[in-house]
Formats: C-alpha cells, structure tokens, sequence
C-alpha cells in the first residue's frame, strides 16, 4: 500500500553557541525560496494550556549552531529525552 504521506520538509536538532537546543525547520516551497523556522522550549510556560515548544520564522540572522559534538559526549539538550514527548 503506497503512503499517503508526502515530505514537505526536514528539520534538524541543533545547539546554539549558549548551549540552548532548539530545532531547525525548513518547510520545502516548490516555487519559490524554502521556509525556513526554529522551534524552542516554551521556557516561559506557566499553565497547562500553555504551548510547550514555540515556533518562530527565521530571519537572516539565525542562530549560528554549535559544531556537531563527538559521537562519545552526551549532548545536552532542553529537550525530554524520550522521543514520546517530542512531537516529530
């Protein structure tokens, strides 16, 4: 049975300079330039109805990741560790 799923995208999880994880989101746009968003822990979320990640369109100025960490250090990330919780 063929997917009825169609890639529009990729995102990828990054870390800044400061040491906060976000993930890097580019949304395909066959005609013209691609879209591209960040997506951050709402570290401001008070109550249950609240969001729990906040996304954010991309400027020209985003913000420059980390070098990729060596496959034997732990990253650390504001992200829960079980992939469950994190929607993608």
């Amino acid at each position: 049975m063929k997917s009825k799923m169609v890639q529009v995208g990729a995102a990828w999880k990054k870390t800044t300079l400061n040491e906060k994880t976000f993930i890097s989101i580019v949304i395909t746009n066959p005609m013209g330039p691609d879209h591209h968003f960040t997506l951050w822990v709402n570290s401001y979320k008070e109550k249950e109805g609240q969001p729990d990640y906040i996304i954010y369109k991309s400027t020209d100025d985003r913000p420059e990741a980390k070098p990729e960490a060596k496959a034997d250090s732990k990253p650390t990330s504001d992200f829960p560790e079980d992939n469950e919780d994190v929607p993608f």
